[in-house]
């Protein structure tokens, strides 16, 4: 887009998408307008799920003002926390999570068996759960893969769908006949509309627009609920609902544990997935996943659960609407996360600002949910083609996604408990279990893994070589695959070496090489602690766009710049791909070597 002092304009018609990318900053009323919608949108399942909770239980109202404003707040805390990244919380992007509408069911459970105290330590243990497992997300890099993050998606937005069905129709009782089609229908022109044939202004406005036009309607006919706003009180802090903190967790807590520790790993493939496809649609270029963002994003999310727990409400998981968000509105900046997460913690002090979103006919919200969520049907696509999947991998994730689909349904039944059955009943959790298992048992058929351990030195090159050479050997490969083997390990040391920027004082530098056979590819894994902010993947397409005599030949030190990209380009040369992972605590250069045709 265009761009005034480090600023962009979502308003130009022509800017690729998005004009703004996420560590850009747009003009001040357009980061505030599209905030406002941000948090307008994000308020009604903020407050509306805590208020089933309590209601679903019998809770007092006082508690149930805590419960949606304790929401708000820890929704509010982790959006601003999810747009920056400081050490190892946040993904610097737009991500805005939300009270899991899966755990609700197992929520009403705790409360009714153990009481609020029960509630509180369950949630808290799945967020240190959680951060655990981002910590150590180097370790799933089997599971947590594109491919699989995009099949975790689709199984997401399958499971929505039917939710989203059954709000079209429900309008109260004594309601007109034409009431919810007509607000479907005007919701959904007007927003559609918009999206498709509005300028950038107006695409930006349109499900805000679509949300008016479909309210009016309502109003109109009648099926609006003014009652929430009648009811919330004008304001203030309510902790006289607080139910306080307890250090025994009751009986309950153990059989439930299992339960909530499974949603809090269903949570994490979620995010993953969810946080894959918001780095997709944040920047204009095709860049290479960071995972860092996604141990980031993790980490947040379980440090806000368990700020969750401490206040005895609901755990919260990451929503796919910050991806969308970006999508529909052309703007991806972290700054609208950080304004977005402030509007939701003001709202908590003034009840009556979110009990009227409350209100708003289901028909209308499930249409915008419909339209706001839809094209990520498609990311989810992309994520797996891009990962270029093999035949293993597209029959784990077809299946997966069959079988999730039957579960939801209701086509398939399970063996089960009544607990665990209500658990897996879903897409996102059936289906996602499912992928899990099979992709675990996939990895266990892999073919014997060869495994060397050196110190990252160049010293240490002759007995690498020696470790391809017999590698090479066992499989059968010619004299040419283990040349190639070797040159690939050389140049994947140099840059390794080169991107590592510890100092000799901070302990021993470490490879670890494991050496696979992928069919008739040779897979070879290099693993050492994290260095480099750059990305290998970004730095071999930037060298596959430079051209001979361009902007570079003016540079002074181009000697130390050929030297440096050598390297890469000879391992760019050999592999057939390439793929690199970084970590808070290691990086993984994965490379996959086809043997010479000749």
């Amino acid at each position: 887009g265009s761009q005034e002092n480090s600023g962009c304009w979502i308003e130009v018609v022509t800017s690729p998408t998005p004009a703004c990318e996420a560590d850009e900053t747009p003009a001040p009323r357009t980061a505030l307008g599209l905030a406002v919608q941000s948090a307008v949108l994000a308020i009604t399942p903020v407050a509306l799920f805590p208020i089933i909770l309590t209601q679903s239980t019998g809770a007092s109202d006082a508690f149930s003002y805590w419960a949606v404003f304790s929401m708000l707040v820890v929704n509010g805390a982790a959006t601003i926390a999810q747009a920056f990244r400081i050490g190892p919380v946040g993904s610097g992007l737009i991500l805005v999570p939300f009270p899991s509408p899966t755990a609700i069911p197992f929520c009403i459970l705790a409360l009714q068996q153990g009481g609020t105290t029960t509630l509180a330590f369950l949630i808290v243990v799945s967020g240190a759960f959680q951060l655990v497992v981002a910590m150590r997300m180097a370790i799933f890099r089997r599971i947590f893969t594109p491919a699989i993050s995009g099949a975790i998606l689709i199984l997401l937005l399958l499971s929505l769908v039917p939710t989203i069905f059954r709000q079209l129709g429900e309008v109260p009782d004594g309601a007109p006949s034409v009431a919810a089609p007509l607000c479907i229908f005007v919701t959904f022109v007007v927003t559609v509309g918009l999206l498709i044939r509005g300028s950038s202004l107006w695409r930006a406005w349109a499900s805000i627009a679509g949300i008016a036009a479909g309210c009016v309607v309502a109003m109109a006919t009648g099926i609006f609920d003014f009652g929430p706003m009648a009811r919330a009180p004008s304001g203030g802090l309510p902790l006289d609902g607080w139910p306080g903190l307890s250090l025994d967790p009751g009986p309950a807590f153990w059989p439930l544990l299992p339960v909530f520790l499974f949603l809090s790993v269903v949570s994490v493939l979620q995010g993953n997935s969810i946080i894959l496809a918001t780095q997709r649609v944040s920047w204009r270029a095709r860049r290479a996943i960071d995972f860092r963002r996604v141990q980031g994003a993790t980490v947040g999310i379980g440090l806000a659960n368990i700020l969750a727990g401490l206040a005895a409400v609901m755990p919260l998981t990451i929503s796919p609407r910050g991806a969308a968000f970006a999508q529909q509105t052309s703007c991806a900046s972290r700054i609208i996360g950080v304004l977005t997460g402030a509007l939701l913690i003001a709202a908590a002090f003034f009840p009556k600002s979110w009990s009227l979103l409350i209100g708003m006919p289901e028909p209308v919200v499930a249409v915008y949910i419909l339209v706001l969520l839809g094209p990520l049907m498609v990311e989810g696509m992309k994520l797996i083609v891009q990962d270029a999947p093999d035949y293993r991998t597209s029959l784990v994730i077809g299946t997966a996604i069959a079988i999730g689909l039957g579960l939801q349904t209701g086509f398939v039944s399970l063996p089960v408990g009544t607990t665990w059955e209500a658990v897996l009943r879903t897409a996102l959790t059936g289906g996602g279990a499912v992928l899990v298992l099979l992709t675990l048992f996939a990895e266990f058929r892999r073919s014997r893994v060869e495994h060397i351990r050196v110190n990252l030195d160049m010293e240490e090159l002759p007995r690498l070589n020696q470790f391809m050479d017999r590698f090479s050997s066992r499989n059968g490969w010619n004299k040419a695959m283990t040349h190639r083997l070797q040159a690939i390990t050389e140049e994947t040391l140099h840059i390794m070496r080169e991107g590592d920027a510890r100092d000799d004082s901070e302990g021993p530098k470490w490879l670890v090489i494991d050496a696979t056979r992928a069919g008739p590819l040779a897979e070879i894994e290099f693993k050492g602690v994290s260095g480099d902010e750059e990305n290998l993947e970004d730095r071999m397409v930037l060298l596959s766009q430079r051209m001979p005599g361009g902007a570079e030949s003016e540079i002074p030190e181009l000697e130390s710049l050929v030297a440096r990209d050598a390297a890469v380009r000879l391992l760019q040369h050999y592999a057939a791909s390439v793929n690199h992972s970084q970590y808070f605590d290691v990086e993984i250069i994965t490379v996959r070597v086809a043997a010479p045709t000749d």
